[in-house]
């Protein structure tokens, strides 16, 4: 990917975030994002949103799956079972896990963004079902996502 079409996925990915937010228990983030539009984020957030966009490839990979133009002939439509949304928002989460842990932040029982501590940073498994679907939703709308910058899929062909 562009890193055009980077920054774009990146702010349809906040947007979404966004709009699950508001349909989540009030106290399923703490997150101070979850008001704050794309413009509003700080360098530092903006850059967690792009580093979900560019792990993009890697779980279309996971898949057998390549990113090609929308146009491309060999273009498919990418079906997700509900297992595989299940994996590959368990990864998801462990990607964003790491993101957190190499940018300083550490886990706490409490969410205090000014000491980096997060109530999150713990195994997928033990998150609470609201709080599985701020991974899961994104994983749910890929192929939408891509389609905002005129991308699409096809199989792994290994070449």
């Amino acid at each position: 990917m562009t890193d055009d079409q980077v920054e774009r996925i990146a702010q349809a990915i906040h947007d979404k975030y966004l709009e699950t937010v508001k349909s989540l228990p009030a106290d399923t983030t703490g997150s101070p994002v979850a008001d704050k539009s794309w413009e509003g984020l700080s360098d530092s957030e903006k850059e967690a949103n792009r580093a979900q966009a560019r792990d993009i490839g890697v779980m279309l990979d996971a898949l057998g799956f390549v990113l090609v133009p929308a146009d491309d002939t060999a273009a498919e439509a990418l079906r997700l079972t509900a297992n595989i949304v299940e994996t590959l928002a368990e990864y998801e989460h462990q990607r964003w896990m790491m993101h957190q842990i190499n940018t300083g932040w550490t886990y706490g029982p409490d969410r205090d963004d000014d000491l980096r501590v997060h109530p999150l940073i713990i195994p997928y498994k033990d998150l609470t079902e609201a709080q599985k679907e701020l991974d899961r939703d994104p994983v749910r709308h890929i192929t939408t996502l891509i389609a905002l910058v005129g991308l699409g899929v096809k199989p792994d062909s290994g070449d």
